[in-house]
């Protein structure tokens, strides 16, 4: 069973619209969290209210606990997450994912197949 409290390192890709508020209440409630956005722009508030921003999502993924993910469509969730350098490849076995994205069905088998073979 997963335990989760303020001091389990959190990751959150993807700060737009819907993502930005879930980071945000994660961040008033106590929790340590790190956000990466493609865009720049929508990590400044969040970094004001105590979110470290991680370079790239690979980085994110290599120091966090717990990933959420909260993309726009296919393209990004393959940049983001599934491409060299990205969270799901720079993520250390046990890591959880939480992933939210707008996506096809094909990718979520793709990712669960991607996420087996780099825990196995």
């Amino acid at each position: 069973m997963l335990a989760i409290n303020e001091s389990s390192p959190l990751g959150f890709v993807g700060v737009g619209g819907m993502g930005s508020r879930m980071a945000l209440r994660l961040l008033t409630a106590g929790y340590g969290v790190t956000i990466y956005n493609r865009h720049p722009e929508p990590t400044r508030f969040l970094e004001k209210q105590g979110a470290k921003v991680a370079p790239n999502p690979g980085e994110l993924a290599a120091h966090a606990d717990i990933i959420f993910s909260s993309l726009a469509d296919d393209v990004a969730v393959e940049q983001l997450l599934l491409s060299p350098g990205a969270a799901l490849i720079g993520a250390r076995p046990g890591t959880v994912f939480i992933e939210m994205s707008t996506k096809s069905p094909s990718l979520s088998r793709r990712m669960y197949d991607r996420s087996e073979e780099h825990t196995s």
